[in-house]
């Protein structure tokens, strides 16, 4: 079973999905936390975006099912599995909880109430860190985009005009609570983190840098290339009036 070919490309295929959580979650410590996964150097700021607005574990978790899918197609690494949970549920569990509680106090008991450490949520937590994304309303791919996610009902997500960020932006733009950014279609991909599982997978796969670029060259090519964001009166960089059509309706 195992040297069948189908079965390989099978595998490789679901292990390339297992691996999405995980590979999100590291790069989610490095950008928005401000540290990495390894224990001397943790990250300063609770995460609670990327996938760990779905579940707590995220690295633990892609290990273990990385055991369990390779555990299918060679048996003896299913010894892994038993491992990777004894682990994570045990030891990890109790020495990380610790030290999360001691940092970040009543925010982690919070997040840890809303947020299951094993089994993921379908949308996202609504405590989740906040995100706004920035649509050029000049723009018709952009205002589709934007129109598209507001009709799914993003969780902890602001949809504004371009115009009102005080800079002039050249792309498509999600900014998360601590000011970092994302452009292009890497906004697109932090913007689907606030609607349910599937959509942030997909994110998190459209995030990846060969085909977050192939993406951004076919975006380019029909019609959501750099621009810069102008104001209801057309002038670049401008901030909208209170009354202007921009702010009531930027995304019709």
């Amino acid at each position: 079973w195992t040297s069948s070919p189908e079965a390989l490309t099978a595998g490789a295929q679901v292990l390339a999905l297992v691996c999405l959580p995980g590979l999100a979650a590291a790069r989610e410590f490095a950008t928005v936390g401000g540290g990495t996964p390894l224990p001397h150097d943790p990250p300063a700021r609770l995460v609670t975006s990327g996938p760990y607005a779905y579940v707590r574990n995220p690295m633990q978790l892609t290990v273990t099912l990385l055991y369990l899918v390779l555990g299918l197609l060679h048996p003896p690494l299913l010894v892994g599995v038993p491992v990777a949970l004894a682990y994570g549920a045990g030891f990890a569990s109790w020495h990380e909880g610790a030290q999360l509680r001691a940092s970040f106090g009543e925010s982690w008991d919070a997040y840890r109430a809303g947020v299951r450490a094993w089994l993921p949520r379908w949308r996202p937590w609504p405590g989740r860190s906040g995100g706004t994304l920035y649509v050029a309303a000049d723009c018709d791919p952009c205002r589709g985009v934007g129109a598209w996610l507001a009709a799914r009902g993003p969780t902890a997500l602001t949809l504004r005009p371009a115009a009102e960020h005080p800079e002039v932006l050249y792309r498509l733009t999600y900014e998360n609570a601590e000011g970092v950014r994302w452009s292009g279609v890497t906004a697109l991909a932090r913007a689907m983190e606030h609607l349910n599982l599937g959509w942030a997978m997909t994110g998190w796969a459209l995030s990846l840098p060969v085909l977050r670029h192939f993406a951004q060259l076919c975006g380019d090519a029909f019609g959501a290339g750099p621009r810069p964001s102008k104001s209801a009166t057309g002038r670049p960089g401008e901030r909208p009036k209170p009354d202007s059509p921009v702010m009531s309706h930027p995304f019709a």
